[in-house]
């Protein structure tokens, strides 16, 4: 082989070469691409749902933030109503207990009228207070009674007095049935009905 073709084959095989160099860098270069895209975009995956646990942990802590002062304003608002509601219902208890500003005796009447329709009958014994054993002209009260109800009643009043506030609790003539029309009997099977009346009519809340 001359010098000519020995420079030829080694060109040849340097262009080979180069060729190969060339196209292997070039894979490389497109495989490193490749793996930086890749890791780009699960470094961008992985920002996001960091982003996203960050962002509806807040929303959570958000929530629970609001929900606590929505609890907290709710208390204050239903504290400050139930005090309003309590003073305004210890004064008319207070009012109703002193028998003030109203017809006692017409209310006591109607009391033991109802305590003698619920029991049925026409002879019972009626319990006051003494304050009302004193003041009470009894005899009036029987005949209101029976006006009430529309028949005759024989009303006897009780040997002792009762440790009552007002009005009176009536027992058939036999001991056997009672009925508590004192007030303080009413107010405590009323009272839950008659804060709610209270609250409507303070704060125009209705019964759900």
């Amino acid at each position: 082989m001359n010098q000519s073709h020995e420079d030829a084959l080694i060109e040849e095989i340097i262009g080979d070469a180069g060729k190969k160099a060339q196209r292997t860098q070039r894979r490389a270069e497109r495989e490193a691409r490749q793996a930086v895209e890749k890791a780009e975009k699960e470094a961008d995956g992985i920002r996001t749902s960091v982003m996203q646990t960050a962002q509806q942990r807040a929303e959570k802590e958000k929530e629970i933030v609001l929900a606590t002062i929505d609890l907290d304003a709710r208390r204050i608002k239903i504290e400050a109503e139930e005090h309003l509601i309590t003073e305004a219902f210890d004064a008319a208890e207070t009012r109703m207990m002193n028998k003030q500003g109203y017809d006692y005796a017409g209310t006591l009447v109607r009391l033991v009228a109802a305590a003698c329709h619920a029991i049925g009958g026409d002879s019972f014994c009626v319990s006051m207070s003494e304050d009302d054993r004193a003041q009470i002209d009894f005899d009036a009260l029987g005949r209101g009674v029976a006006r009430q109800i529309g028949g005759n009643v024989q009303l006897e009043l009780d040997n002792a007095p009762s440790p009552i506030k007002g009005g009176a609790i009536v027992r058939s003539e036999d001991g056997r049935r009672a009925v508590d029309n004192s007030f303080d009997g009413r107010l405590t099977r009323m009272r839950e009905d008659l804060r709610r009346q209270a609250a409507g009519i303070l704060f125009g809340e209705t019964e759900t």
